[in-house]
């Protein structure tokens, strides 16, 4: 090692070194970049798989989703548009989960959801618009964090407060 090192690094002048010295720190930091990113994947999807795992159980008690998959993620496309950029639509949002019909439905809805990039509103969050802008996946979420995220705790209890008037024990 001695020998590579001072066959090829020691003699190389300071502006080479400084350019080497960077370049491993930047493919070290991506590569950590890499792996963190690998893990908050695993994590989201976690919920996803929790959900899949109740929707097999609640198969097994003949309670099923009462729409089709194309439905469901019919639904989960009008939760990502009235949250996704500026503003919030949360009559919107109240909308879908007022079409939940049984302990099913929000489950297939977390799962039909999965894991969605958020993307922050440019003029109310610029800095995270920024972060967003060099990494897409910076801000994604499976729905319970969209809908954390994107809405206040009053709403998010008058979303649990439809689903209870429909027998829902589910909860976000």
């Amino acid at each position: 090692m001695a020998n590579f090192y001072d066959k090829y690094y020691a003699s190389q002048p300071g502006v080479v070194k400084a350019v080497i010295a960077v370049g491993v720190a930047f493919g070290g930091y991506k590569l950590y970049q890499y792996y963190q990113e690998k893990e908050k994947q695993a994590q989201l999807k976690l919920v996803i798989d929790y959900a899949a795992d109740e929707l097999s159980q609640l198969a097994q008690q003949g309670i099923m989703p009462s729409y089709s998959d194309s439905t469901f993620e019919s639904f989960s496309q009008q939760l990502e548009g009235a949250m996704t950029g500026c503003g919030t639509d949360e009559e919107a949002i109240f909308n879908v989960f007022r079409q939940m019909k049984n302990e099913a439905d929000p489950r297939k809805l977390i799962a039909a959801f999965a894991v969605r990039n958020y993307t922050p509103c440019q003029y109310s969050n610029p800095i995270d618009y920024l972060q967003w802008m060099a990494n897409y996946k910076a801000f994604s979420g499976n729905l319970p964090q969209w809908l954390a995220f994107d809405l206040s705790i009053s709403d998010v209890g008058k979303i649990n407060s439809i689903m209870a008037a429909r027998g829902i024990t589910y909860k976000f």
